[in-house]
C-alpha cells in the first residue's frame, strides 16, 4: 500500500488483542482445560476413544486460543495461531513430552491434535470476532475501502 494516498485500500492493524478478545480466548482456554481434567469421568459411547484422544483435542484447542493472545503483527493471525499451535502440540507428541512430561506416543494422537486445532479455528471463525470493532479500533487486520462518492481534493 502506498503512503501517498494512491491506494484505494488502507490497512488497519492492531498488534495487541483488546480485553474483550483476550477474555474470550481465556474462556476457550479454560474450556479446553476443563475437558482435559474431566475426560476421565466420561462414561458413554466411544468411552475408550474419549479417554485416549479427548485430551489431545482439548489441549490443541486451548493452545490455539493461547496463541491468539500473542502480541504479534501478522497478516493472517488465525492461520498463524493455528500453525503455531499445531507445531507446538505435534512437536510435544513427537519428542515425547520434551522430557518434561511422560507421554505415550501414538500416531492417532497427531490426528487428534490436528482435529483440536481445526475445531478451534472453526469456532473462532464462526464467532466472527475477527470482524468486531471494539473500543474504536479493529481487533484484527481489516481492509477498508474509502467511500467512492467522496471527491479527492485536487490541490
Amino acid at each position: 500500500f502506498s503512503s501517498d494516498g494512491g491506494s484505494r485500500m488502507h490497512k488497519i492493524v492492531s498488534v495487541t488483542p483488546n480485553m474483550t478478545e483476550t477474555m474470550r480466548n481465556v474462556v476457550f482456554i479454560m474450556i479446553g482445560v476443563a475437558v482435559l481434567v474431566f475426560k476421565r469421568h466420561y462414561s458413554g459411547p466411544f468411552e475408550s476413544m474419549v479417554y485416549a484422544y479427548a485430551g489431545n483435542v482439548a489441549v490443541s484447542f486451548a493452545v490455539y486460543f493461547n496463541a491468539l493472545n500473542a502480541p504479534v503483527k501478522v497478516r493472517y493471525k488465525q492461520l498463524w495461531a493455528a500453525g503455531l499451535a499445531l507445531a507446538a502440540v505435534e512437536l510435544f507428541e513427537v519428542f515425547d513430552g520434551f522430557g518434561i512430561m511422560s507421554n505415550v506416543y501414538d500416531t492417532m494422537d497427531l490426528v487428534a491434535n490436528a482435529v483440536g486445532v481445526m475445531l478451534a479455528l472453526v469456532v473462532d471463525s464462526a464467532l466472527g470476532f475477527y470482524e468486531i470493532k471494539c473500543s474504536g479500533r479493529f481487533t484484527r487486520t481489516h481492509y477498508v475501502v474509502p467511500d467512492a462518492t467522496k471527491k479527492k481534493d485536487s490541490n
